[in-house]
C-alpha cells in the first residue's frame, strides 16, 4: 500500500496535476514576459482554442495551430514552424501568463460568465455596442451587440465602464455608449 500510494505521489509530482484547459481564452492584458519584441509589437496573439490537445490562434491575421503539452505548471504550444513553441504559464483554472510573441494574460472565456447579482436594466445606444474583457479600450473585445440590444448592468466604475451581462456572458463597456431603458 505504501509503495502505491509513493508511485501515485511520484507521477502527480512529475506530470502536473492540472485537468484539461480545453476552451477559449482571450487576452485581457499585456504583461512583463514579452522580451525584447515588446517595444516592437503589441498584442501579436489576441484568442487561443485549445481543444483536443491541439492549440489554434491567428498570428499577423494568419490562422495557426500547434499541438500543446502540458508539463506542470506550463502549457508549450508546438508551432512546427519559424514561430517555435509557445509556452504558457498555468496561473489558475481560468488564466494563463503567456511569454515571448503570446505575451500577456489570457482568460478563459468561462470565466466570462455570469454569477446572478442585482442589476440595474438599460439598453444600448442607438448604435452597435463593443463588449470588452476589462475596463478600457486595451482590453480584448469579446463580441459586439447590434444596436437596440437590451442589457443588463451589474456594476458601474467611477471610471465610465460598466460590467454588463448578456445571457451568460459578462462583459465591459462605456457607459456613455448606452442610455436608460424607457428614455
Amino acid at each position: 500500500m505504501k509503495r502505491l500510494f509513493a508511485l501515485c505521489f511520484i507521477l502527480i509530482l512529475f506530470t502536473g496535476c492540472t485537468n484539461s484547459i480545453d476552451g477559449l481564452y482571450v487576452r485581457v492584458k499585456n504583461n512583463d514576459r514579452s522580451g525584447a519584441i515588446a517595444g516592437m509589437f503589441k498584442g501579436l496573439i489576441n484568442e487561443l482554442d485549445f481543444k483536443d490537445k491541439h492549440c489554434s490562434f491567428e498570428y499577423f491575421g494568419m490562422k495557426m495551430s500547434g499541438q500543446y503539452e502540458i508539463d506542470k505548471n506550463y502549457i508549450f504550444v508546438n508551432t512546427g514552424g519559424s514561430l517555435g513553441t509557445l509556452s504558457f504559464e498555468i496561473i489558475d483554472e481560468n488564466t494563463l501568463e503567456g511569454e515571448g510573441w503570446a505575451y500577456g494574460t489570457f482568460k478563459s472565456i468561462k470565466s466570462f460568465v455570469s454569477k446572478k447579482r442585482p442589476a440595474i436594466y438599460f439598453c444600448t445606444n442607438p448604435k452597435e455596442l463593443v463588449v470588452r474583457s476589462g475596463q478600457g479600450d486595451e482590453y480584448s473585445q469579446i463580441v459586439i451587440l447590434p444596436r437596440g440590444t437590451k442589457i443588463k448592468v451589474v456594476a458601474e466604475y467611477d471610471n465610465g465602464w460598466c460590467e454588463i451581462e448578456k445571457g451568460n456572458m459578462l462583459g465591459f463597456v462605456l457607459k456613455a455608449n448606452m442610455e436608460k431603458e424607457g428614455i
